[in-house]
């Protein structure tokens, strides 16, 4: 499987879902084509450069973006499933469409749509346990302090679980990544939604057992909180 070998299909697809903004049913057969397609590669061999990838990536871009913002929870669900598709079948060499898409996918989750949300909350699991995409941490965690939507935020803390659960240490070591969770999980343990405050608990203990570095800045946020959520915290995490 190379970027070369796929270019021709990707780009019906893409042209197909652009062309046709009127006709979902269209677009919803090329997206469930793509889905098709790349579920039968998924224990192909990978080949290709990483700008071969790019350059395939950057074609399929703006046709996402058209589906996830679309109210159609069928075509969601549909654009959700390829894209777990591609990602399980291209591990890390999906990072560059991962990376352009995660902002359409989080701001799915704001309409309200329950439907809609499943499915967006279903695929960025999956996504994220796939394809490691680091500036993931940063983006999710500026929802978890931005957002005011409630179902928003309660999504992106279990999303930032996934990461603290599922990636090695190596994804969280540096200053800035550090500080993004540590100021999601400040404000997610003390959020208006008991979700979020339970999951941001659940996941201070994550980071704190996830490497020395991390439980060093987990420690530097202990200082900071104020007795009652102190207490929760240190029995979540076990100290």
């Amino acid at each position: 499987m190379d970027p070369p070998r796929l270019r021709p299909l990707c780009e019906s697809v893409a042209a197909t879902i652009l062309n046709n903004p009127e006709d979902w049913e269209r677009r919803d057969e090329a997206v469930l084509q793509l889905a098709e397609h790349f579920s039968g590669l998924r224990d192909a061999e990978l080949g290709g450069t990483t700008d071969e990838w790019k350059q395939l990536w950057r074609g399929l871009k703006e046709p996402f973006r058209m589906l996830l913002g679309d109210l159609r929870s069928e075509l969601v669900r549909d654009a959700c499933s390829a894209l777990v598709a591609m990602a399980a079948a291209t591990r890390d060499q999906f990072r560059p469409l991962f990376r352009e898409i995660l902002g359409s996918l989080l701001g799915a989750l704001a309409g309200g749509n329950k439907v809609i949300k499943r499915h967006v909350d279903e695929c960025v699991d999956e996504l994220l346990q796939h394809c490691r995409y680091k500036g993931a941490v940063a983006l999710v965690s500026e929802k978890m302090t931005t957002s005011r939507a409630k179902i928003q935020r309660e999504s992106c803390a279990r999303f930032l679980g996934v990461m603290l659960e599922h990636w090695g240490p190596k994804y969280f070591h540096d200053a800035s990544t550090l500080d993004a969770i540590g100021a999601a999980l400040s404000a997610g343990v003390r959020d208006a939604s008991e979700v979020v405050r339970r999951t941001s608990r659940l996941n201070f203990a994550r980071l704190y057992h996830k490497s020395r570095e991390c439980q060093r800045k987990a420690e530097e946020l202990l200082t900071d909180m104020e007795p009652r959520t102190l207490a929760q915290v240190r029995f979540r995490v076990g100290v």
